[in-house]
């Protein structure tokens, strides 16, 4: 409500050059952030999330399965990164302004893609590990 108020005062905010420039430069830097963190939680949230779901409700558990890639990138998106500090905040409000909202939205993505994947790895790996405790469960397997 806050927002609306003060953006009804104010107008909407312009993007100027610096802005574009900044944004641009964000852009950039936020494609090169590494992504070990995201695929690994993907990995982690898939495996934990797929063989739970199938080794505690067996079939009925499929539903688990899909949970597993979807919400570790939904997860990984929410996350929002933090440029580090460097030249970027010697410049001008609206160049630093810029330079987060180019970065953040680069990074965004780039770890939802990572979680995405993880996600599916580690669906795909706690699958095979709920089957493999149901068929020991059930005595097909002996360990």
């Amino acid at each position: 409500m806050i927002w609306m108020i003060a953006v009804a005062l104010a107008g909407e905010p312009t993007y100027n050059g610096e802005w574009k420039q900044g944004y641009s430069e964000g852009l950039r830097d936020g494609h090169d952030l590494p992504l070990r963190g995201p695929a690994g939680l993907g990995v982690a949230g898939g495996a934990l999330l797929a063989g739970t779901g199938v080794a505690t409700c067996g079939v009925v558990g499929t539903p688990y399965i899909v949970a597993a890639v979807v919400l570790p990138a939904a997860a990984g998106y929410r996350i929002a990164p933090i440029p580090d500090r460097g030249e970027w905040e010697t410049q001008s409000n609206d160049f630093q302004n810029g330079y987060v909202q180019g970065f953040q939205e680069s990074a965004r993505q780039r770890q939802m893609r990572a979680s995405l994947a993880g996600g599916a790895i580690g669906a795909v790996l706690g699958t095979a590990g709920g089957v493999a405790i149901i068929l020991v469960a059930d005595g097909v397997i002996n360990p």
